[in-house]
């Protein structure tokens, strides 16, 4: 082998070396800013019972009703005989009862003056109390 042919395959073996040392180098480098790959100290999952929250359970100190009116409706026995019937309940959860209420023209009945003088007289009380009136509904 001549001089020169070995002098090219030892400038060729140096420069392999080289090049794979600065792989190394950039290797080393990046995993220590990257962090990559997770030690085993810095690994994180989801492995064990979960921590839900839980909340004290409430009681009859924790509900107030500061409205003696709507307290008063709702202990009332003809208001507990009616939340009681079957067929109000079915009523109320019927499509059209909903339809009914979310409509305009029965928002704008229950904001008219007149509506409110009308449920106000005693003659209207009298005449939904009657059981004539209780057979038609």
């Amino acid at each position: 082998m001549s001089q020169s042919s070995m002098s090219k395959k030892g400038s060729n073996s140096t420069k392999f070396l080289l090049g794979a040392i600065g792989i190394v180098v950039v290797a080393v480098v990046a995993i220590s800013f990257t962090g990559w790959p997770p030690f085993q100290g810095d690994a994180s999952g989801t492995i064990g019972a979960a921590k839900k929250y839980q909340a004290e359970q409430i009681t009859n100190a924790d509900v107030s009703l500061d409205s003696p009116e709507i307290q008063a409706i709702l202990q009332n026995d003809q208001v507990q005989a009616l939340l009681k019937d079957e067929n109000f309940r079915k009523a109320i959860a019927s499509e059209q009862f909903r339809s009914s209420l979310v409509s305009m023209d029965f928002r704008n009945a229950m904001l008219s003056e007149d509506f409110r003088n009308a449920i106000a007289q005693e003659t209207f009380r009298n005449a939904i109390a009657t059981e004539s009136f209780r057979a038609c509904i």
